[in-house]
């Protein structure tokens, strides 16, 4: 015993019975769960096997350190999220801190996305409960931090809204934009939630499925022959397995919706798309994911929902694409837009890629702040009003008197924290482009170039360094034409995937992106290359 008992105190890891995050299956999705929350801590003490705690026990929790509450969101699967472990790991090794992540798994795990959007604000409740115990033991408010992903940065909202703001910060990564869009700042994450709150938006802008077919025909199905002769369901409605029996005639079809279904869900703007059941054998159901027939919305219960919605063609709009799961409009006081906020360079561009279409584009957030826990990878981003300004390059300097760096995203973007909260208003949008794969750093150079070209050139430019050692990176600004013109200095923002610390060679290649025009040569004067990470160079 005492020889465990030495073991246990110098490994504290090591324990047989190390909780876990909640699993569940697909079955408890469509089922439905009970909210259950469970509040797992880890610190340097127990790195690797989570302590759960709750406002009775607070266990091994250090109120004096900083704690940070990582949050999930919608699990319509009921697995774990697949990002979370390497999460809490990248927290504790930039600091000694409190991690506690919160598993609503039970609540979050549904088929029906607005059953678990409706318990976010009661997660909030139990969360405010034990900070509440926290704050009695002698916690700071200023010490508090929380990391919402999707539902879970509403989450984090409002658990700061009943501390009147007085959290120390906030970071919502890509939060969730259905049922959640247009609303007051009472009913979503604000910037006014904590002394600083700080967004990752990275999808914005929806899919539209690349599978053929025509959506301009009144009543078409925007998935083209793929789904030719089934039946639908609504986006927001799925039925339990044992509903299945009476449609087992079905095969081959999607279950076709009830009434009664049809008033629990409908067919509403905003809303994820349907993960519907398709039956391939009886007594089999196989999950797939489709949008509602613009049909179903135009009629029936649902179309007074809809705004008094009655005509196919005007339903067939809201039909034909799947929108964005991420929230677009600013929520911070500083809100980065990686990409734009678009489509995340090496992420699927077709359905055929299967779920992972849909939620590369809205993961990238998590994995992106996940960045900026490790020392390889430092992404800055630049304050601008629009990402085409930012792509065009006027807004490469950050403007901020005595200030040498622009925003870093991620975990240290709190750096920024005092000279944002001095705006009025206190918001900043902030654009940056990332590469496709870990660790997604960008380096951004400016190219100054000036021609002595009779005429006027229009073309783009691939521009390709190589330092002394041989190593070479190239980048082709290729997202408008450029106008060159005699004497007149041209300022070019390039990207490139690699960081060459001396530069011994640029070539530029020029084209005029006309297959059967004129070639064109482009004079250069004189060309000049800076480095905006490195301005000494």
């Amino acid at each position: 015993k005492n020889c465990h008992d030495a073991i246990s105190f110098l490994f504290p890891d090591i324990d047989e019975t190390c909780p876990s995050f909640t699993k569940l299956s697909f079955h408890s999705a469509v089922v439905g769960t009970g909210l259950d929350v469970r509040l797992m801590l880890y610190t340097w003490r127990n790195r690797t096997c989570a302590q759960v705690i709750n406002s009775m026990d607070l266990g091994n929790l250090n109120v004096t350190k900083k704690t940070t509450f990582v949050v999930h969101g919608f699990r319509p699967t009921g697995s774990r999220p697949v990002w979370m472990e390497a999460l809490v790991q990248g927290l504790l090794s930039v600091e000694d801190m409190n991690v506690i992540v919160v598993d609503w798994n039970r609540g979050a795990t549904t088929v029906i996305y607005s059953h678990a959007a409706e318990k976010t604000k009661k997660v909030a409740t139990i969360l405010k409960e034990f900070i509440d115990r926290m704050l009695v033991e002698g916690a700071s408010l200023d010490n508090i931090y929380m990391i919402g992903v999707s539902l879970g940065a509403h989450i984090a909202g409002f658990v700061g809204k009943m501390f009147d703001g007085q959290l120390g910060r906030i970071t919502g990564l890509d939060p969730a934009g259905p049922l959640f869009n247009g609303k007051p700042p009472e009913d979503r994450l604000d910037p006014g939630d904590a002394q600083f709150v700080d967004v990752i938006h990275s999808d914005t802008d929806g899919n539209i499925p690349e599978l053929g077919g025509s959506v301009s025909t009144p009543g078409a199905s925007p998935w083209g022959s793929w789904l030719a002769g089934t039946d639908r369901v609504s986006p927001d409605s799925l039925f339990p397995v044992a509903r299945f029996q009476s449609h087992i005639n079905h095969t081959g079809k999607l279950v076709e919706c009830s009434e009664e279904l049809l008033r629990e869900g409908g067919c509403f703007p905003g809303l994820l798309p349907c993960e519907a059941i398709i039956l391939t054998n009886p007594g089999q159901a196989d999950l797939h994911t489709v949008w509602t027939d613009a049909s179903v919305c135009a009629t029936g219960p649902v179309a007074d929902e809809l705004g008094g919605v009655k005509s196919s063609e005007q339903c067939e709009s809201l039909a034909c694409s799947l929108p964005a799961l991420g929230y677009k409009e600013p929520l911070g006081n500083i809100d980065f837009y990686p990409n734009g906020g678009l489509d995340q360079p090496g992420c699927p561009k077709t359905i055929f890629a299967g779920m992972e279409y849909f939620k590369c584009d809205h993961q990238r957030s998590v994995y992106l702040y996940l960045s900026s826990l490790r020392e390889n990878c430092s992404i800055a981003a630049y304050p601008c009003d629009s990402y085409r300004d930012y792509r065009n390059g006027q807004c490469v300097t950050c403007g901020i008197p005595h200030k040498e760096s622009c925003p870093l995203l991620g975990y240290y973007a709190d750096n920024w924290k005092d000279y944002l909260r001095q705006k009025d208003p206190p918001m900043t949008k902030a654009f940056f482009d990332t590469a496709e794969k870990e660790p997604y750093c960008i380096y951004h150079y400016f190219v100054d170039i000036i021609i002595w070209n009779k005429n006027i050139r229009r073309g783009s430019i691939t521009i390709k360094l190589k330092d002394k050692a041989g190593n070479t990176t190239e980048s082709k600004i290729n997202h408008e034409a450029t106008i060159f013109e005699k004497y007149q200095q041209v300022s070019l923002l390039a990207r490139f995937n690699k960081d060459l610390d001396k530069v011994a060679s640029i070539s530029l290649v020029f084209s005029t992106d006309n297959v059967i025009g004129p070639r064109y040569k482009l004079r250069i004067l004189r060309m000049k290359l800076r480095s905006l990470a490195h301005p000494e160079r």
